[in-house]
C-alpha cells in the first residue's frame, strides 16, 4: 500500500522535526502586520502578485521603511525578499523582526544594519556616510 502525503502535510512534519523555527514565527507576525496595511497593492510588487508574500520592513540596502515582495520560499533556509524601494535582494535579521539583512549574490548578510552597528542609533536615524572605499562593504570597514 503506496501512503501518499500532500506537500502541506510533508511541510509540517519538516517543521515539527527541526522544532521551533524563529524565522518562520517572526515572518508570521511580519505578515499579519504588513497583509493589513497593504490591501489591494499587491499588483504593484515586483516578482509577485499575492498579498500575503509582502512584508513592511527597514531595508538594510537603502535604510528606508520600505514593502519586500518574496520573490524566492526556502523551507530550511530564510525566505529571499527584494525590497520596492531599491529593488535590492533582502532576508529577514536573524535578531530582530524589525530590519531587512542584505542578500548578496554570493553570500547573505546574517544581521539588519540596525542590528550590525552599521546604524548606531537604530532605525530611522541619519545613514552613515560612505567612500568609495567602504561603500558596499556595510560596516566591514572603518572610515
Amino acid at each position: 500500500v503506496v501512503h501518499r502525503m500532500t506537500a502541506a502535510k510533508i511541510a509540517e512534519m519538516t517543521r515539527e522535526s527541526l522544532g521551533p523555527r524563529i524565522d518562520t514565527q517572526r515572518e508570521a507576525a511580519v505578515h499579519a502586520r504588513a497583509n493589513s496595511v497593504v490591501g489591494s497593492d499587491a499588483s504593484l510588487v515586483v516578482g509577485t502578485g499575492d498579498a500575503a508574500l509582502l512584508v513592511d520592513a527597514w531595508c538594510s540596502w537603502c535604510y528606508c521603511l520600505t514593502r519586500h515582495g518574496r520573490i524566492q520560499w526556502n523551507l530550511l533556509r530564510r525566505n529571499v525578499y527584494k525590497c520596492q524601494a531599491c529593488l535590492q535582494r533582502t532576508l529577514f535579521c536573524r535578531i530582530c523582526s524589525d530590519g531587512m539583512a542584505r542578500g548578496h549574490s554570493d553570500w547573505d548578510d546574517e544581521l539588519c544594519a540596525s542590528c550590525d552597528g552599521t546604524l548606531p542609533d537604530g532605525w530611522g536615524s541619519d545613514p552613515p556616510e560612505t567612500n568609495a572605499f567602504s561603500a558596499g562593504a556595510h560596516g566591514v570597514f572603518e572610515q
